[in-house]
């Protein structure tokens, strides 16, 4: 008799990293298994698709994602012989920060000034950096999604560049 053997059914357990900047451009690692190396593999985050898809093996895939609004999307496997799987929720888009105020303005070049910067998208993952002139704040505190608390460290005499940045991206306030 004959014995016919069917691959299994694919799988997506998750996605590394699981955030990433709405502008596109993180490269992720999808695992899973039973990912299928023959054939046509593509990755969808929402509706769009990922670039550099690679079947690496049957439990990885790597990929490029799109660009996409702020907010979780599935994340999508279609392979042309074995179907379609999908991960609800499986990847959070968020947008990158944004410095509105900076106050105060002005202080000693000592250091030791405690600043509170105004904006928003502040709360997304992973750490979250003020600098002063290319010098690391101390003591950030990301208060909520439109504050931040932190301690001007000493610089040089003159104006300096305030930026925040995180995971998603980086800020200078607007002029």
């Amino acid at each position: 008799g004959e014995l016919d053997l069917q691959a299994g059914r694919a799988t997506i357990d998750g996605v590394i990293p699981e955030h990433g900047a709405s502008a596109g451009g993180v490269k992720c690692t999808v695992t899973g298994s039973d990912f299928n190396p023959d054939g046509t593999t593509t990755v969808t985050f929402g509706k769009k698709a990922a670039v550099e898809v690679v079947v690496v093996d049957s439990y990885t895939i790597t990929c490029t994602a799109p660009n996409n609004p702020a907010g979780p999307v599935d994340i999508t496997v279609d392979h042309s012989v074995d179907g379609i799987v999908t991960h609800p929720n499986a990847f959070t888009y968020h947008d990158p920060p944004e410095i509105a105020e900076v106050s105060p303005d002005s202080g000693t070049i000592m250091g030791g000034t405690q600043v509170t910067v105004t904006g928003g998208n502040f709360t997304a993952v992973g750490t979250t950096r003020v600098t002063f002139g290319g010098v690391a704040a101390g003591a950030v505190t990301v208060v909520n999604e439109n504050t931040i608390t932190c301690v001007a460290q000493a610089t040089g005499i003159g104006s300096v560049d305030v930026e925040v940045s995180n995971t998603v991206g980086s800020a200078v306030p607007e002029e």
